[in-house]
């Protein structure tokens, strides 16, 4: 079963140097009765101006992996820490009771990025943050895995069942989704176009595709930027989360 996401269904935020495309993605799957997916509560794709700072704010219960793509940002928070991120250098916050961060937009280029919110197993967890950076800045034609729950092993640590990977994929080349056994997937384009082999759908930059109980094979029409989320709907969540809830 395949449930597809059109860009035009995500909310628009803001406009001028700072715009947000954010992708609820249990909206319609759900029919209404969850904007997330399962312990994935949303998906914020991010343009903003060089220069343009994101005044110091805080968050609470929410997992919330910055992915950037384009351009970079200097993260500071209130752990102490202050970091550039860019398309190789990630961080994953894990805000459990309360971290307060500000972000800038460094350089000349516009920065666009995945911010990637999770809600967590528990309420009030422990506040950290880390950074990963990776020797490429995406992976080309092989799945990377990026962050996922402790078990997995991953760079960066989601606290509860989501597991995230990327793929830039050359155009004519193909791919095959996850097995996903008792999972559930949702694909996302970032930039460029892929054809959806099995039902001949083809996906655009922004849209995406809920997948249960099916593997698809995906080609490039245009070489395409692809994130993957892995997510156990079953897990335990908290819904406290400032935006992730």
């Amino acid at each position: 079963m395949i449930h597809i996401l059109r860009a035009e269904e995500r909310l628009s935020i803001g406009n001028g140097p700072f715009r947000l495309k954010r992708i609820r993605p249990g909206l319609t799957f759900s029919k209404g009765k969850d904007t997330g997916l399962g312990p994935l509560g949303l998906i914020d794709h991010a343009l903003v101006q060089p220069g343009l700072v994101v005044a110091m704010h805080q968050h609470v219960n929410d997992e919330i992996l910055s992915y950037p793509r384009q351009g970079s940002v200097i993260h500071e928070d209130t752990i102490g820490e202050k970091v550039e991120l860019n398309n190789s250098n990630f961080m994953m916050m894990n805000a459990g009771s309360g971290v307060s961060h500000q972000e800038t937009v460094n350089g000349n280029t516009w920065l666009e990025m995945l911010q990637i919110f999770v809600r967590p197993s528990a309420a009030d967890l422990e506040p950290l943050v880390s950074f990963y950076r990776f020797p490429e800045n995406i992976s080309r034609n092989t799945w990377r895995l990026v962050a996922g729950p402790a078990a997995v092993d991953a760079p960066l640590t989601f606290r509860n069942e989501v597991t995230f990977y990327d793929l830039l994929l050359s155009s004519g080349e193909r791919a095959d989704t996850f097995d996903l056994e008792t999972l559930t997937g949702f694909l996302y384009v970032f930039s460029g176009s892929l054809l959806l082999e099995n039902s001949g759908v083809i996906l655009s930059k922004g849209d995406g595709v809920i997948i249960a109980r099916e593997q698809l094979r995906i080609s490039a029409t245009d070489e395409a930027q692809v994130v993957m989320f892995l997510v156990d709907l079953h897990a335990d969540i908290t819904r406290k989360g400032t935006l992730s809830g």
